[in-house]
């Protein structure tokens, strides 16, 4: 059998070394970059489920205390749900916008006994994507059920796959915050 040795220009490639680093970097670059991005999203995609949970407990508290009634009760051009939206945009700090678009829902219903509460997922409307809400504060003494959801955009692309139960159509992934509790025994007044 003979041996075959390469011959003039495949030794000289073989034996080159000019471009290994070139070539080692864009292997490990790669992989590295998405991880970085990736671990930076997660913190921003906490961070923003974080303001949400924050800003529905503190819309949910005028709720809560009757506040929100009594608001809406004596503005005559504002309803109580315009007025817990002001509320919970107030306690988003900028990272989450509250600019009018479609990202942010509030469903709000109320119940006579917390046995009652209703914890399946909202409908959403099978044309346009958009989550079915209700907004219902309830008076005193009644238990009230809030939820609210955002849809934020996910930038990295592997992380959408990844998190595929927790995401519309569009890739955009589904914060959510709920919160329960029984009215106070406020007075409209």
């Amino acid at each position: 059998m003979k041996n075959i040795r390469p011959t003039g220009a495949i030794q000289r490639l073989r034996q080159s070394k000019s471009g290994n680093v070139a070539v080692e970097f864009a292997l490990v670059a790669t992989p590295f970059l998405l991880l970085v991005t990736g671990i930076m999203e997660l913190g921003m995609t906490y961070m923003a489920s974080t303001l949400l949970e924050n800003a529905t407990e503190q819309a949910a508290r005028e709720i809560r205390t009757g506040a929100l009634q009594k608001a809406a009760a004596a503005d005559e051009e504002k309803d109580a749900q315009q007025l817990f939206k002001e509320t919970f945009c107030a306690n988003m700090k900028g990272l989450i916008s509250c600019d009018g678009t479609a990202k942010s829902y509030a469903d709000v219903r109320n119940y006579s006994k917390f046995s009652e509460v209703d914890l399946s997922p909202p409908d959403t409307d099978e044309v346009t994507g958009v989550i079915i809400t209700s907004f219902d504060p309830g008076t005193r003494d009644e238990v009230v059920l809030v939820r609210t959801y955002y849809r934020w955009d996910l930038v990295t692309p592997f992380l959408s796959r990844l998190l595929s139960g927790e995401t519309d159509e569009e890739g955009h992934l589904i914060l959510s915050s709920t919160v329960a509790f029984r009215n106070e025994p406020f007075k409209l007044e």
